[in-house]
């Protein structure tokens, strides 16, 4: 029967419903003796009167409360009342694996993570002699603490025979339903099931290696046009290789999967623990990039902890003992790359290796000015090649020149140096970045361009004078590091990150875009892009192998940019985007550059954002004081009304949660706790409700929670990217800026959802709304040397008017962050620089229709020791937070990158 609100089942009172599918209607429901909510399911109206369904619901009850494991649902009761057969479960806040998929596949550690937990549940119900046999991401759920918990075992058996019953009698009875069809689920079923024959724990590690490929991949391992066709499937085909998604994954991985997916079950894992280990392993193991090749059936890979747990050594240990046995084919093994750092100064950037792998020269800002330098790669002098500011070398082919690009004023030029140091000359005015065509007579450049009133990147060539200057390609995101590839025919480049480097030739990837790299033809008219695997996450400049068909590069390993965050190097076909070779690395980096003999150099930043609060005005009654110190990235502070509390985002639990510290007692109290990124918080409604932007549904979305992070619920469905929310004092209108290719803009909405409205089309960053409701400031993306803020009205997105332009004097890593209201909505304050490059809050009167730049001053900030990455003002003006960014830039050489970089110009 259907329940409604108030009824009552024994002890539990009905709150509300929660959901409906074949087997079991879900209701909220208050536990009136424990003064707690629960889950209530029941059967639905259709099977209520069913013997065999009740049997069914009971057993389910019965398995599941013989089990007691964080990652299975817990059951509290199970009666009947007013005729009604119930179950009383925890109740759970999130979403099932099937609602998470929705949004593509999840990040492969986060994957792995997922099924390591479930193989864990897995585990303590196979010990129970408890097979599971419908194991699929319907039934799997994910809370909002990152937790997975499995559901449903109303298909669940048991080994244990009833007295009087055959083994024969047992499995007919479990593996048959009434109506005669195969029990289980269509293309998460073993072979075994899809024959009707008995189910046991290694049919379960079948359903669980198909949960893990479609995490990893968005697509089902077996999938045809029909259910009979999945089943034919099933039986005779093997999946398609992890890599033909298009993404990254380790060798090991993709054996772990395989191995899950045996045909024969005496050919997969023999159990739950053996298979959450290797998971776990491959997790522990230098990032999934060490190949991982498990164990063959009925081995206990327990044993083997210690040494696998120990690091890299351990994993071939391991492996060297498993061929030895014979248990598993011999593969080949790539040797584990040793780092070590190449420079020492903490300010050294953007390599380029001399063509003979000898010298390295690099940008350096260790004296206060950003110039090229040389060293020799295994020596120790150094030497400073150019008078800056300067930056993004680059090696002439026969290694006697250097290009370069010398930023003057607003803009850039390239310019050539001999490697002596002397005969300075500039070649191409107005361009970004350079590199040398492999014969030497010619330069391929990047600059900014403007087409039809949208800034596009122009690829151009010219000789090495400068002179018969052509534009080969446009791309219409901002372009770096161009690359020319060793037979001359074609040159990549890289899509600029997003929020990353200031002196851009085009608008930056927008959230939700994957980055790419390009490629045109310098003597054709073709042009294409290759998307990297790790889709949203940052690529450095690539280098070619030396037959020109192949790219290496780089890639983030995080989508967020955290402090010593690692990264996988690759190498990828140019024109079929197939990855061919992955290797693990322990930085991320902006420019990667091949030093022949298996060698890598690139660029590393090991950052940390910490908060310091500090006052306004002079003579205010305290000093400058950090509110968070350490490794952790904590930014994008936001004060309370009354200035008490600070309401920050933080990776200091390994993902990117909200925090808030409390400003006299400096206490921190963690708001959320989801497996999701969130971050970019605000206050709504007077501090009773926050607003933030969350990727739980696997893009960034916005939503609400109260100011304790309770009882969040998702505000927008934007379908790519809705970030940095912010709404006015009434609380009715959030403001955000999406960044889904059809409809990127500021936009407005509801905070109940409704009323969605674009107020201004274009690229829109980081809004912010004033204090009287009236006006949303935002930023446009930065170009040509300098960022305009913009202010239009929030009722119907009319400019103000009034726009200011913010200049950029010196290349930063730090993105100019979002700008705020200060004053009651009569001035703007933002982050700028000061004549020596240091970052701070500046203010600026607001008054529409009247250049205000004259009032412009400083407030806080220009410390040497650290750049303003973001920041918040108290609502009477008195105080000043900033996340104050820290970053060591190094060189670091990887050798051997072997598979990566066998042979590479």
């Amino acid at each position: 029967m259907t329940l409604t609100p108030g009824m009552r089942l024994g002890p539990y009172e009905v709150l509300a419903p929660l959901g409906a599918g074949g087997m079991g209607e879900v209701y909220r429901a208050r536990d009136t003796r424990l003064d707690r909510d629960v889950a209530i399911k029941v059967l639905p109206a259709h099977l209520a009167g069913d013997s065999r369904a009740l049997s069914r619901f009971e057993r389910e009850a019965k398995a599941v409360a013989a089990l007691s494991h964080p990652n299975i649902l817990a059951i509290h009761d199970f009666g009947t009342s007013n005729g009604v057969s119930f179950a009383a479960t925890e109740l759970l806040q999130g979403r099932t694996l099937r609602e998470r998929l929705m949004g593509g596949p999840l990040p492969v550690r986060k994957a792995v993570e997922y099924c390591v937990q479930v193989a864990s549940g897995l585990a303590a119900a196979h010990d129970k002699g408890i097979t599971h046999r419908d194991l699929k991401p319907e039934n799997l759920f994910v809370t909002r603490e990152g937790g997975v918990k499995i559901l449903d075992f109303g298909l669940a058996q048991s080994r244990a025979l009833t007295r009087g019953q055959s083994d024969h009698e047992a499995r007919t009875e479990t593996c048959v339903t009434d109506e005669g069809t195969v029990m289980g689920t269509v293309g998460y079923m073993s072979p075994e099931q899809v024959r009707g024959e008995a189910a046991d724990a290694r049919s379960d590690i079948f359903a669980l290696g198909a949960v893990l490929f479609e995490s990893l991949t968005g697509q089902r391992a077996f999938r045809g046009r029909t259910g009979a066709e999945t089943l034919s499937l099933v039986l005779n085909e093997d999946p398609p290789p992890l890599a033909t998604s298009g993404r990254v994954f380790a060798p090991g991985l993709e054996l772990i999967v395989s191995k899950c997916l045996e045909k024969n079950r005496e050919e997969r894992f023999h159990s739950a623990h053996d298979l959450a280990f290797a998971l776990t392993a491959s997790l522990g193991t230098a990032n999934l990039s060490t190949e991982f090749i498990v164990s063959s059936a009925g081995t206990r890979l327990q044993r083997l902890a210690p040494l696998v747990l120990a690091g890299a050594c351990g994993v071939a240990m391991t492996l060297g003992i498993l061929t030895l046995r014979g248990e598993f084919p011999a593969a080949r093994i790539h040797p584990q790359p040793q780092f070590r750092y190449v420079t020492f100064s903490g300010r050294d950037r953007s390599p380029a290796v001399s063509p003979d792998g000898r010298t390295v020269a690099f940008a350096s800002e260790r004296d206060g000015i950003s110039r090229i330098w040389v060293k020799l790669l295994d020596g120790q002098g150094e030497m400073a090649l150019t008078q800056g500011p300067d930056d993004f070398p680059r090696f002439s082919g026969d290694g006697s020149q250097v290009l370069f690009s010398r930023l003057e004023g607003p803009s850039r030029s390239l310019y050539r140096v001999d490697v002596l140091g002397s005969s300075v000359r500039r070649i191409v005015e107005n361009a970004l970045f350079g590199d040398w065509s492999p014969d030497g007579h010619h330069v391929a450049f990047i600059r900014g361009g403007e087409r039809g009133g949208v800034r596009i990147s122009v690829v151009g060539v010219a000789n090495v004078n400068g002179s018969e200057m052509r534009e080969v390609a446009t791309f219409g995101y901002g372009l770096e590091h161009p690359r020319w590839s060793p037979d001359g025919s074609m040159i990549a480049a890289v899509t600029l990150h997003r929020g990353g480097a200031s002196i851009t030739s085009g608008p930056p990837v927008p959230p939700g875009a994957p980055h790419q790299v390009f490629f045109a033809e310098v003597n054709g008219p073709r042009q294409w892009t290759v998307d990297a695997p790790l889709k949203r996450r940052g690529i450095s400049a690539v280098a070619w192998t030396q037959n020109s068909r192949e790219v290496v590069y780089s890639q983030a390993e995080s989508v967020v940019t955290t402090p010593g965050s690692a990264a996988v190097i690759i190498r990828q076909d140019v024109k079929t985007g197939v990855v061919l070779d992955q290797h693990w690395a322990p930085e991320r980096a902006a420019v990667l550059d091949a030093a022949g003999n298996e060698r890598v150099v690139f660029d590393t930043r090991s950052p940390r954002v910490n908060l310091m609060e500090t006052w306004t005005e002079p003579g205010s009654p305290s000093a400058a004081g950090w509110l968070s110190r350490g490794n952790s990235a904590d930014r994008q502070p936001v004060y309370s009304s009354l200035g008490d509390r600070i309401v920050f985002a933080s990776n200091r639990t390994g993902t990117v949660d909200l925090w808030m510290v409390s400003t006299d007692e400096r206490k921190t109290t963690r708001l959320t706790s989801s497996a999701a990124t969130e971050w970019d918080p605000a206050f709504l409604a007077g501090d009773t409700k926050m607003l933030y932007s969350s990727d739980e549904s696997g893009h960034f979305e916005i939503w609400v929670a109260n100011g304790d992070g309770s009882g969040a619920y998702q505000v927008t469905t934007d379908g790519a990217n809705a970030e940095n929310p912010t709404a006015g004092p009434d609380g009715q209108w959030i403001a955000y800026a999406s960044g889904h290719p059809a409809k990127r803009g500021l936009w407005k909405i509801r905070t109940d959802g409704t009323q969605a409205t674009r107020l201004v089309a274009g690229d829109v960053q980081i809004p912010s709304v004033s204090p009287d409701g009236k006006h949303v400031l935002y930023r446009q993306p930065p170009t040509g040397g300098r960022v305009r803020l913009q202010v239009v009205r929030l009722a119907d997105g009319a400019p103000a008017p009034f726009s200011t332009d913010v200049p950029i004097l010196k290349p930063t890593e730090v993105a100019l962050g979002r700008a705020r209201w200060t004053r009651g909505g009569r001035a703007i304050a933002f982050i700028g620089q000061n004549a020596s490059g240091a970052t701070g809050v500046f203010v600026q009167d607001f008054e529409p229709g009247r250049d205000t730049l004259g009032t412009r001053r400083p407030v806080g900030g220009f410390d040497a020791d650290y750049a303003i990455e973001s920041f918040d003002i108290s609502s009477d003006g008195t105080r000043l937070v900033v996340a104050g960014w820290q970053q060591i830039f190094s060189l670091m050489e990887g050798h051997p990158v072997d598979g990566i970089l066998p042979r590479v110009r």
